[in-house]
């Protein structure tokens, strides 16, 4: 049996091909979150056939390539192309605890895509999502960066200028961007950290470090830099806006409001519209 293990944000997520099964490669961008030891957080089984019917309810729809299913005691996550919207490709059947799964794929997606990476999106990032929600952490739609030790998170969506903020900052050698799209935020004893993911946007970076983070700012393009801080009411919903909570689970959501919540009372937050130069460091530097 081929097998592989990522660690994100912490966690472990282990994957298993049954085997007679064709050869996968890993992405880039899951190289540096790849590991040897520890013990599975999530372990995923992968094998290829039919995809099974689904008897369970319907519990979300994405309006695009995933929908989640009431499966047993457990969930089922379906993954799709626009071409066949109600034809799935991929389904991947979760247990309650979210400790243990296994995923079926259609045999000819290796066939049209050799080396097809079993955890390729969006089941991957659907199943972490679900995952980090237990308790561990909330995603958001982030670049997030370690400046000498010292964390600083700038949400946006997209368009806002994550991928240019990454460029601006990852040209300095006392700066390490851990990714340009995709932040995991989680408390441990009380200190907020953010982690890199493996999912990156068009800067394409994506690092498995973590670092306790200082401050947040919510960012747009301007002709000028400016920012201004806003209080805790406010941030906490523009950090939900900007996160992906599960919907779908409402322990999933309390914890994800919670977690906002908690941070948004105990770091500053900031608007910034900022003109992507140079500059715009020292400004950051000369704020916090």
């Amino acid at each position: 049996m081929k097998s592989a293990k990522f660690q994100i944000a912490r966690l472990i997520f282990e994957l298993q091909i049954r085997e007679p099964a064709p050869e996968f490669s890993i992405p880039e961008s899951y190289q540096p979150f790849q590991v040897e030891n520890g013990s599975a957080d999530l372990l995923l089984e992968a094998s290829y056939g039919d995809i099974p019917d689904l008897d369970g309810e319907l519990i979300f729809d994405s309006g695009g390539p995933w929908r989640i299913y009431h499966h047993g005691d457990g969930l089922a996550f379906t993954a799709h192309s626009s071409l066949e919207p109600d034809n799935a490709y991929q389904v991947a059947f979760v247990d309650k605890e979210f400790s243990r799964g296994e995923t079926i794929i259609r045999p000819d997606v290796p066939e049209r895509s050799p080396g097809y990476f079993p955890l390729n999106y969006p089941i991957d990032e659907v199943l972490a999502i679900n995952r980090i929600s237990r308790g561990h952490g909330l995603e958001v739609h982030a670049c997030g960066l370690s400046d000498h030790g010292r964390g600083i998170l700038f949400l946006g969506v997209s368009g806002t200028g994550k991928s240019t903020t990454a460029r601006v900052w990852d040209q300095l050698e006392e700066v390490l961007v851990l990714s340009d799209d995709r932040i995991i935020i989680t408390n441990q004893d009380g200190l907020f950290w953010i982690h890199g993911t493996p999912w990156h946007g068009d800067a394409g970076i994506a690092d498995p470090s973590g670092v306790p983070l200082s401050a947040i700012f919510f960012i747009s393009h301007a002709e000028e830099t400016l920012a201004r801080p806003i209080s805790p009411v406010l941030a906490a919903s523009q950090l939900i806006a900007r996160s992906f909570p599960t919907y779908w689970n409402r322990e999933g959501m309390e914890f994800s409001a919670e977690l906002a919540g908690n941070l948004v009372q105990q770091l500053p937050a900031y608007e910034l519209a900022f003109k992507p130069e140079p500059g715009i460091v020292d400004y950051v530097r000369g704020i916090l």
